[in-house]
């Protein structure tokens, strides 16, 4: 008798986990700007990367904290400053070499201004899915004198995960002459996804807004858009891809009266979609035995 296998290799469904971390810390103005009399505003953004071990999920983040501020003498001033946070998440079936896809957001903020400087509290919301390959081999034949086989066509879905980190930098005129930025905010978009050959082509938006103050001490907000495209290899059996985009680092600072420079890096994520089908055994019976 003769048997036939054949290897399938598809990706497992994903596990999925959720916590909450907690970033704290105490927060000083750079060098060369007056201390703080009065907080204004904070807001904040928060990131992250994961990375999969026995039973468990590691994560390293950031929080990126803008603070608006009024001086002694009355005047706002603006900074930016980065709070990391360590986390680590039960997760039954995590094992070393998983695929780890993180998403973090500023749930809680928290401030309370001292003599020693400002403090922050953030509860960071983590969701997280952890991927793994799989292979195994499954009969799709077999021959022997008196025996018949009943095949079936099974179709097996398959994914991969591919990310790529897009360095962006452009300039921006402003609407009307700036003393100093005070802080900036932005998120990104993604717009289209198009397959063409072996590669898709992504196309999206960041989007900004620029607190500042004018010479005469008005505080100015100008909001503006900076499109996108870049282009990613897929793998040759991909048959749909679908992709996100996300803003992971966001500078902005003048260049002249009224013209703002803006260093920005975006994270791109596509998912490639694919089948296979296989043609197994999916019975065998004897005919003419004694």
């Amino acid at each position: 008798m003769e048997i036939f296998k054949q290897n399938i290799a598809y990706e497992c469904a994903p596990l999925r986990a959720s916590s909450r971390a907690l970033a704290e810390g105490t927060l000083s103005p750079p060098p060369g700007m007056p201390p703080m009399a009065r907080i204004l505003s904070i807001d904040g953004r928060a990131g992250g990367s994961g990375e999969a071990v026995e039973g468990k999920l590691m994560i390293d983040g950031a929080v990126t904290l803008s603070v608006l501020y009024l001086c002694e003498e009355g005047k706002s001033h603006g900074f930016e400053s980065v709070a990391l946070f360590k986390h680590a998440m039960d997760l039954s079936g995590a094992a070393a070499g998983m695929r780890v896809c993180v998403q973090c957001s500023v749930a809680e903020l928290k401030h309370n201004l001292t003599p020693g400087g400002l403090e922050i509290r953030a509860r960071i919301l983590i969701d997280c899915s952890a991927y793994a390959h799989e292979e195994l081999s499954a009969v799709s034949g077999a021959k022997a004198e008196g025996l018949e086989v009943l095949p079936v066509t099974v179709t097996i879905p398959s994914s991969e995960i591919l990310s790529d980190e897009l360095e962006l930098r452009d300039e921006a005129r402003l609407p009307r002459v700036a003393d100093r930025l005070l802080c900036t905010n932005g998120f990104c978009r993604g717009q289209n996804l198009s397959m063409e050959g072996s590669g898709c082509t992504v196309s999206g938006t960041l989007r900004i807004s620029v607190l500042f103050a004018a010479p005469d001490g008005t505080i100015v907000q100008a909001p503006f858009s900076m499109p996108f495209e870049t282009r990613m290899d897929l793998p040759e059996s991909a048959e749909s891809a679908y992709g996100s985009v996300r803003l992971l680092g966001l500078e902005c600072s003048l260049s002249g009266e009224d013209i703002v420079t803006v260093d920005a890096r975006v994270e791109l994520t596509i998912v490639a979609a694919s089948t296979m089908e296989c043609d197994l055994l999916a019975d065998a019976y004897a005919t003419g035995v004694q």
